[in-house]
């Protein structure tokens, strides 16, 4: 994702012009196409052109904003009232979480349904749109959906164009369904593995909701001690003759630096530019190769990353085997499906280059080392047996299991850290108060 500037005419030869953040010159091409409207000229802005753009406030989705307002969604500016803006902020924020994986699942399974009873799909997202009453937002993505399928688009397709509902793993098994014959059959294995995913990233929120509450708790009770309690204090010592601490100086330097405007103006451009810069490089096939191999480098975050990955893959590999899809076709999809460049450089490429040459699957695994010796023997004993979904079926309910004893002891090892981190900030506050009231309580003394 990046951000555009582009320049566009209409069918009545009027020219906008704007920014608009896509995937791509060919997004933005494909987008202004199914709004009639002709690409005169796009350019791809850098960090400091896309925070210029920001702050002038020339980011701004015109055409998505006419559209809703001619859909319902959304109401003229100057018609909202008070009232209105509420219903509209919780419409809103119904839509946020309507696309999460419980919803996506919900309709991945419905359509499933409606799909193994004959029913074509068009009708089939009509049907699934009509239910979705309380979510607008997934309403309207099925009305699209079914619209370019009756316009000739085919099905895979129209649910690409929907990225950043679908990832690629949906569109991938998506793909090998349309392509066997068997799309209901597909799309029910997404549904639970979308409900798979749900509760393992539900028990991910929960295992660190408590040190999230305790850190936050913390920070708030230690900055209103900064802020707060410590100026006071401090304006009594600044009146003294005292021959401060070191630990009381530091807090007087950083309450004077915090104080100052200047610095704050330009710790928030400096924020904004390193957040561009950051957000943009990351983007790029470089950023995405650091950013994966990242996932792996730390200890406790890469097994879990590693086992994350490997309950994935033996998951996809299972749905494929049961499918009988050759192993060629099966290793080409899972490369598009995880769409990482760091593992497709260290795993799939390598591993789709030995088995073309006639080497065991097992074999190619075990030439990785980010593939988990359990996948590589499962998958020997797979082979072995001729049940390779079996056998990878358990792999994955293996690594299920182990990524929740990995959670525990995360959460056991977070725990301590913040303590430890927040008691010594007290600490650090307490004595920079008490030594300094200690000398003059000391003074007074003499």
């Amino acid at each position: 994702m990046g951000f555009f500037s582009y320049k566009v005419r209409d069918r009545q030869g009027r020219v906008r012009e704007g920014v608009i953040e896509a995937a791509g010159e060919d997004r933005i091409i494909e987008k202004m196409g199914l709004q009639k409207l002709t690409v005169v000229h796009i350019h791809r802005l850098n960090a400091v052109e896309s925070l210029c753009a920001l702050v002038s406030s020339r980011i701004v989705h015109k055409e998505k904003i006419e559209r809703d307002i001619a859909q319902g969604v959304l109401k003229p500016r100057q018609e909202i009232s008070p009232r209105d803006a509420l219903k509209e902020l919780a419409r809103r924020t119904r839509r946020r979480r309507g696309t999460d994986r419980t919803a996506i699942a919900n309709f991945t399974r419905e359509l499933a349904v409606l799909l193994k009873a004959g029913i074509p799909i068009d009708r089939a997202l009509t049907i699934v749109a009509e239910s979705e009453s309380d979510n607008p937002e997934m309403k309207t993505l099925l009305i699209n959906m079914k619209q370019d399928l009756q316009s000739g688009v085919p099905l895979v397709q129209a649910f690409s164009r929907h990225r950043a509902v679908f990832p690629s793993e949906y569109i991938g098994i998506l793909k090998v369904g349309m392509e066997t014959g068997k799309i209901a059959e597909a799309l029910e294995s997404l549904a639970e593995d979308l409900d798979r995913e749900d509760r393992l990233y539900r028990r991910l929120r929960a295992a660190l909701t408590y040190p999230a509450f305790v850190f936050g708790t913390a920070v708030t009770c230690n900055m209103a001690i900064f802020l707060y309690v410590f100026p006071q204090i401090a304006s009594i010592f600044q009146g003294m003759k005292l021959n401060l601490p070191l630990c009381t100086k530091v807090m007087l330097f950083s309450l004077g630096t915090v104080r100052n405007q200047y610095f704050l103006a330009g710790a928030a451009a400096v924020l904004i530019i390193a957040y561009l810069q950051a957000r943009y490089y990351f983007r790029t096939p470089v950023g995405r190769y650091n950013i994966g191999a990242l996932k792996f480098l730390f200890p406790l975050i890469g097994s879990l990353n590693r086992k994350l990955f490997a309950e994935k893959l033996c998951r996809v590999l299972a749905m494929f085997y049961r499918y009988n899809i050759p192993i060629s076709t099966t290793l080409l999809t899972v490369r598009e499906i995880f769409d990482d460049p760091y593992l497709r450089d260290t795993i799939f490429d390598g591993v789709y280059e030995q088995v073309t040459a006639g080497v065991d699957l097992d074999v190619a695994f075990r030439c990785s080392p980010n593939i988990p010796r359990l996948v590589t023997t499962l998958t020997h004993v797979g082979i072995q047996t001729g049940d390779m979904t079996g056998s990878l079926s358990r792999a994955a309910q293996i690594f299920e299991l182990e990524i929740d004893q990995t959670l525990q002891r995360l959460v056991v090892l977070i725990e301590p850290f913040i303590v430890s981190f927040l008691g010594f900030f007290i600490l650090f506050a307490i004595l920079s108060i008490f030594l300094p009231l200690y000398q003059v309580i000391a003074n007074l003394g003499t």
